[in-house]
């Protein structure tokens, strides 16, 4: 039995967000809530920042793992099951193959047999 009761029908945000375009087409995504000196302040830091923020696998190359590194917590013990091959439509797969290469060139993900 739960010790809480569940919400019923879909969970609204806090605040609404809007997206915000800093530059060359790069855009985040604040809340609404915010008033404008707030706003403002917000954008001008975020401009100072830009070089921070990566918006795509190849900004980031070759980043260590000693910096960042994810890993799967499954028991020694576990095989390893082969999942039937998913189909997709034929943009989707696209887009999921572009993704794939993005991440490949980066340095991210490799091939294992």
């Amino acid at each position: 039995m739960l010790d809480f009761e569940p919400p019923i029908g879909r969970i609204e945000p806090l605040d609404m967000i809007e997206k915000i375009q800093v530059t060359d087409g790069k855009e985040f995504n604040i809340g609404t809530s915010l008033i404008p000196e707030q706003i403002t302040d917000l954008i001008k830091y975020l401009m100072d920042n830009m070089d921070v923020f990566a918006w795509n696998p190849s900004d980031i190359p070759g980043i260590s793992s000693s910096v960042a590194q994810h890993r799967l917590g499954t028991l020694p013990e576990a095989k390893p099951v082969k999942q039937k091959k998913r189909n997709f439509a034929p943009n989707r797969q696209a887009a999921a193959k572009e993704e794939v290469k993005k991440l490949l060139k980066a340095g991210f993900i490799r091939e294992v047999q």
